[in-house]
């Protein structure tokens, strides 16, 4: 075992470790935030408001279903767009960019 190795070991560690940090900011943390914005500025009654909790809080069931936890990965992105949907429109699934841009005054 030579200290390159070692070197390389801990690069590959370093890397896993930089690739679950994103995966937890962009799949874990963005269907929380919009649920959250959903509550505080969405235009929707509290009903609603309470299915989207209890779905997001029933969507982490998924991962123990045997065989099956590829659904926890295919939830979120229909999670975020639901959530998405619900708080900004359909707006922010077609813009191509901030409001505005390419628009002559």
């Amino acid at each position: 075992m030579t200290p390159t190795y070692f070197a390389q070991a801990n690069a590959l560690t370093a890397k896993q470790l930089f690739a679950w940090g994103l995966w937890i900011l962009a799949a874990e943390a963005f269907p929380l935030v919009l649920l959250i914005v959903c509550w505080k500025d969405g235009d929707v009654r509290v009903r609603t408001k309470i299915v989207f909790t209890l779905l997001y809080l029933g969507h982490f069931g998924l991962l123990f279903i045997p065989n099956a936890g590829f659904l926890y990965n295919v939830s979120k992105p229909v999670l975020i767009a639901v959530y998405g949907c619900t708080a900004f429109g359909l707006d922010w699934l077609t813009s191509s960019g901030p409001p505005g841009r390419g628009k002559r005054l």
